[in-house]
């Protein structure tokens, strides 16, 4: 793994298949304004927006697991995926290298770094209820958090890889579209069957540096932050039905 070295909330590493732009997540302990200590040990790479659907069709199309995009909203590839599984969301985050945040990750990484949530006015930071006109908008285009991330609260949910106690059920963090404004904060949580989908479900993968991050055999390279790293655009594919099971929000 090759991670250039800036400064926070820069993209770090671009996924050379997906064109996902890996932002690099610090370690460190804060506490939310619920009173919830959330810890992150080591730093972590976490994509800059949720996965689009050019992304997902790069990816995933002609593998055997999905062929289609399987989104309801289209138009442009910038929009989020969404009615995934969490299953299909695992199986992307796997094929990128990653896998899927713990909601605590998620969380920790969603407020960047401080204990206000949401972490800017609503309106600015997110696609809810009152602005969204009932759809999915392109990722980054409202303002990023502390860390440099998009889109983490509204627009769509994110499965995270944390179960409820029973097990039969997987987390999902934020506020989506359909969210009112008053409802899309980081501390926001729902659970569905891992084969739930939903027109308001997208996920983002997050990727483990080596242990050896920071020694003598991980290349790090200084980065040009005047230099615009490039995003990716692809075509969307077919619709697909939606299937709502078991979605529960709290």
């Amino acid at each position: 793994m090759r991670v250039r070295l800036g400064a926070l909330g820069t993209v770090v590493d671009v996924d050379p298949r997906s064109g996902i732009r890996w932002v690099m997540i610090p370690a460190g302990s804060m506490k939310t304004e619920r009173g919830k200590v959330l810890t992150v040990a080591r730093p972590f790479l976490m994509a800059e927006t949720p996965v689009t659907q050019g992304q997902w069709v790069r990816v995933m199309s002609g593998q055997g697991l999905i062929v289609n995009n399987p989104s309801f909203f289209k138009g442009d590839p910038n929009f989020p995926v969404e009615s995934v599984t969490a299953l299909e969301a695992d199986e992307f985050a796997r094929r990128v290298g990653g896998r899927l945040p713990t909601e605590d990750e998620w969380e920790y990484a969603a407020l960047g770094g401080q204990s206000k949530d949401p972490y800017g006015p609503i309106l600015d930071i997110a696609w809810v209820y009152e602005n969204s006109r009932s759809k999915t908008h392109p990722v980054g285009q409202k303002l990023p958090n502390a860390f440099g991330l998009y889109d983490m609260l509204g627009n769509v949910l994110h499965w995270t890889s944390t179960t409820d106690l029973s097990g039969a059920s997987r987390v999902a963090r934020g506020g989506g579209w359909g969210d009112s404004a008053g409802d899309a904060r980081a501390s926001r949580r729902g659970d569905g069957t891992p084969g739930t989908r939903g027109d308001f479900l997208g996920f983002r993968p997050v990727k483990d540096l080596p242990s050896t991050y920071g020694k003598t055999r991980v290349e790090l390279l200084e980065m040009d932050e005047t230099k615009e790293l490039p995003r990716t655009s692809e075509e969307s594919a077919r619709i697909r039905m939606i299937e709502l099971d078991g979605w529960k929000r709290r």
